[in-house]
């Protein structure tokens, strides 16, 4: 059995556990059983009753439950800010139990003791890459993220799906709708996702555009296929609109935190980057008259995506594993 261990919260987001859903779907196919260890909350999923799986309290110890699910391998998907102190000396015990030991996204620090580190990301700057000590997979190939059925190719139109994370934590529900409304196209229409944890979008009183809210939906594989263009925060859902081969426009609302990889993927050419939300907006508006850039970006991006991360990780782990007799 594999535990797949992650943090889900209103703060810290659904990313890492959307993550750890997308790599329990893929183990299916190696027929190794996992299970799901989720420290802190999130909201019912028909999606994650398909896997056994605990949530435990953010101020468990998580360690020990980890020592006790008995597993032959630990994927660990922790936010950094959260990941506990005892932890290494918990890795030196699973390494004297033959147990395998695999992080995604971080505990570069600990490399001395993992099997495998995953980091789901086109780029990894070079001090980040040296001095490791245990096999590391990076790249285009490499996002943890749920393969949708092929979406129509993209055509020009009107419809607009605007992603804001599982929490809005930047609060961009008080003001991007009015932007918005303001900015775009008269016969555009607006699909606001409203992500678990989020409050309801400020939608102005008298619209001018047409305006929807989707509550909370498990999955955007039909939001995205019905969709024309995407604004999205930085994060997984830009991954999963890219695969889906939507023109999409991206910025990040939390700082200075993504500065690095939104850099890179200006370079890329596979989303328009923007620096705000109200850039964010501006470009949208351009984007939606300009069809041979959004069927540019379309291409690009599915190009770009057409491996399926989360089945090669599952294969890797798999050949970590001993045989079955």
């Amino acid at each position: 059995m594999v535990l797949l261990v992650c943090h889900a919260s209103p703060a810290v987001g659904l990313g890492h556990l959307s993550r750890m859903l997308a790599l329990a779907r893929a183990m299916r196919g190696t027929g190794i059983a996992c299970c799901l260890l989720v420290c802190g909350e999130a909201p019912a999923r028909k999606e994650l009753e398909e896997f056994p799986h605990r949530f435990v309290a953010e101020e468990s110890n998580l360690c020990l439950e980890i020592l006790r699910a008995g597993a032959e391998a630990v994927v660990f998907d922790l936010h950094p800010k959260r990941i506990p102190n005892d932890l290494p000396p918990i890795l030196d015990e699973l390494g004297y139990r033959g147990v395998r030991r695999i992080a995604v996204d971080g505990m570069l620090d600990q490399t001395g003791r993992l099997d495998l580190v995953w980091i789901p990301s086109f780029h990894l700057p070079l001090d980040r890459r040296q001095g490791l000590q245990a096999p590391i997979r990076y790249g285009w190939g490499c996002y943890l993220i749920r393969r949708h059925p092929s979406p129509p190719t993209w055509q020009p139109g009107r419809r607009v799906l605007v992603l804001t994370g599982g929490g809005d934590t930047a609060g961009l529900g008080l003001s991007l709708p009015r932007l918005l409304d303001s900015a775009l196209p008269e016969d555009a229409e607006i699909c606001w996702v409203r992500g678990p944890f989020a409050g309801q979008p400020e939608i102005p009183s008298t619209p001018r555009l047409g305006w929807a809210v989707e509550q909370a939906p498990e999955g955007l594989g039909d939001l995205l296929a019905e969709s024309h263009y995407v604004l999205t925060v930085y994060g997984v859902s830009l991954f999963e609109s890219l695969q889906c081969g939507r023109p999409t426009v991206v910025f990040s609302p939390y700082g200075e935190k993504d500065n690095a990889e939104l850099a890179k993927l200006r370079e890329e050419d596979v989303a328009a980057v923007a620096a705000d939300a109200e850039a964010a907006v501006r470009e949208l508006a351009r984007l939606m008259g300009d069809h041979p850039r959004a069927r540019h970006l379309a291409t690009a991006a599915r190009n770009r995506m057409a491996r399926d991360g989360a089945a090669a990780l599952a294969a890797e782990i798999a050949a970590l594993l001993p045989a079955p007799a």
